[in-house]
């Protein structure tokens, strides 16, 4: 959750009582520092039938060759449906129809009948399949926005919030998929703040949402004009046209309009400028498509070396909505900025560099320089293609073991287990932070320190006071000072008292890991094979190829260093174990507090 986002700030910003948690919990869905798990949903219902709808016609282009990719889209997208009761309420006969036909069986094709041949069994089920959701997808498109807001509003006005937590984050996924950027949808929680009603306040916000129109923006790129022998300034000029651009020197846009002076303010008049014009939902969105449109037209320039690769040297870009004349300067890096998330505090640096030194782990540390040296490549460069490629083959490079048929298997049977073999000790390590963003930093009562340096034991304190109620009661009043605070404090205290919920917790985070290292994979492949769509943003998912090559790196590092792991394949054969077995001893009702922290269960085993 954000620093400055407690009740009494809030109320100070004239926001009603109602809308703080909706506030609270918008905000930390959309901002990018936000911990991956408490970040939006890539999916929802509407969303995950298109996606199906999208793979399968993929799949029968030729463009996907895996079985996988409709089977985990399928399965993903009934898990999706079975949990959706907002469908459920407002549209019974849809939910049904739905349901049913995405759990109709996929057939598979016969021993006799070629993989390729479209008109084997899988490849007519498949077929079917897509015909079988198109009218039911088309009408979830056409309403379930709505749904979506009418089921928010009445959580508002019944203060539920609960019930607000697992819809907002659809309503999130919706209008992402609607053509919002994530920070274009963060703007609108300032639809609460101020004087306004109630009424007024969310019919602002949500008319927002469900207006269709595009609006008109226009993008200025400046360039530097970069000339060498043969080619005059001039000449890039006339390149620039030929790819049917238009390109504008700053004292030719600047017309003395007062209408457009928030523009003015922001140009150079001795700069060129490349002017693109786009429709598009938000400014952020704007910018992007402008990004990606002006990148295609260059590159043809640029692949022949007419002209200079023009991003690279782009010093500004302005983005301008005529209708609203409100403008925003931003740099390429503000357009595709990531939060790289790395939990520096187990000491990973100074263990890496204890592995550097070690001519006897040469071969380890061979495996994670060549993670390195591709994370170092997707940092700096300024193509979100080039960044997500990057980080892809730095996962590959440090996974690929040899002891699975394929890269995607070498991924998807243990990176899963992996990165939630830690997940209650994320939990509850960003539940720490939250307080300390939130002002609530020591009770002595409780003779805890949210700033202590020692987070192992930190964690191992608060999870005592999680599980003693005279305690638990102390923190969860300290908690009241901010609504999300609080609700994060019930449903921590909720989990480590009921072992059925953190086993559930546990398969469903790392099967829809599985799941979406098998998307991250598709994304990969339609890159490579150009059949990426590319005013799609892909700043989130390339956040979580970083996320989980950081905590990817981290375990490796920590088994060498600390179990004397003597290779890399060894230490994901005993993090695969390490799952394995708590999960197992969870089943038994077996919890020992111990079993969360960084040396938890790896004990048990090790």
């Amino acid at each position: 959750m954000l620093t400055g986002s407690n009740d009494r700030m809030l109320a100070h910003r004239k926001v009603n009582e109602e809308f703080m948690f909706f506030y609270q919990r918008w905000q930390e869905l959309l901002d990018h520092r936000t911990l991956g798990m408490y970040r939006y949903n890539i999916l929802n219902s509407c969303a995950a039938c298109l996606e199906l709808v999208d793979v399968i016609d993929k799949t029968l282009a030729g463009l996907l060759t895996s079985r996988q990719n409709v089977d985990d889209c399928k399965a993903e997208t009934l898990a999706i449906l079975k949990q959706d009761n907002i469908l459920e309420k407002y549209n019974k006969p849809l939910y049904n129809a739905l349901l049913r036909i995405v759990s109709s069986k996929i057939e598979s094709k016969q021993k006799n009948e070629l993989s390729d041949d479209k008109n084997n069994a899988f490849y007519i089920s498949i077929n079917r399949l897509k015909y079988q959701l198109t009218t039911p997808g088309r009408i979830l498109q056409e309403n379930y926005l709505d749904y979506l807001i009418r089921e928010i509003k009445f959580g508002i006005d019944n203060g539920n919030i609960p019930l607000l937590d697992r819809h907002i984050s659809a309503l999130v996924s919706q209008c992402i998929n609607n053509g919002w950027s994530a920070k274009g949808l963060f703007m609108l929680s300032r639809c609460f703040e101020g004087e306004a009603t109630l009424e007024e306040k969310w019919n602002d916000f949500s008319g927002k949402l469900t207006t269709q129109a595009r609006e008109l923006f226009e993008v200025y790129f400046g360039i530097n004009i970069e000339t060498r022998q043969g080619i005059t300034a001039e000449v890039v000029r006339s390149i620039i046209q030929s790819l049917a651009m238009i390109i504008r020197r700053g004292s030719e846009i600047i017309d003395g309009d007062p209408a457009r002076s928030n523009l003015y303010n922001k140009l150079d008049s001795s700069r060129h400028y490349i002017v693109v014009s786009v429709d598009a939902t938000d400014l952020y969105s704007a910018t992007l498509s402008a990004i990606n449109q002006l990148n295609k037209q260059l590159s043809v320039a640029t692949f022949y070396n007419t002209i200079n690769p023009w991003i690279a040297n782009s010093p500004q870009i302005v983005t301008f909505c005529p209708s609203t004349q409100l403008a925003e300067a931003l740099k390429i890096t503000d357009v595709f900025r990531t939060y790289d998330y790395v939990d520096s505090t187990n000491n990973v640096f100074e263990d890496t560099k204890n592995i550097l030194i070690n001519p006897e782990k040469a071969h380890i540390m061979a495996r994670l320089h060549a993670a390195f040296s591709y994370t170092n490549l997707s940092r700096t460069s300024l193509f979100q293609e080039t960044k997500y490629i990057s980080l892809w083959i730095a996962i590959e490079s440090v996974m690929r073991t040899g002891q699975y048929p394929d890269i995607i298997s070498h991924i998807k049977c243990v990176l899963p287990e992996t990165l939630s073999v830690r997940y209650v000790y994320r939990i509850i390590r960003n539940f720490s932070e939250d307080c300390i963003r939130c002002g609530f930093k020591q009770e002595p009562a409780l003779a805890v320190n949210m700033e202590s340096t020692d987070k192992k034991q930190l964690i191992a304190i608060l999870i005592t006071i999680f599980r003693d109620p005279d305690l638990y009661n102390i923190l969860e009043q300290n908690c009241q000072i901010n609504k999300l605070l609080n609700y994060r404090c019930t449903e921590i205290h909720a989990l480590l008292n009921n072992t059925q919920l953190i086993i559930s917790k546990f398969e469903s985070y790392t099967t829809k890991i599985r799941w979406h290292i098998q998307r991250l994979y598709r994304i990969r492949n339609e890159i490579t094979h150009s059949a990426f769509f590319d005013d799609r943003s892909l700043t989130i998912y390339i956040e979580h190829l970083y996320t989980y090559l950081a905590q990817l790196v981290s375990e490796v590092v920590y088994y060498v260093e600390h179990k004397q792991v003597k290779s890399v394949e060894e230490a994901f054969s005993i993090i695969l174990e390490n799952y394995n077995t708590y999960l197992d001893l969870l089943k038994t009702g077996y919890f020992v507090p111990q079993d969360v922290l960084p040396n938890g269960v790896v004990e048990i085993i090790s």
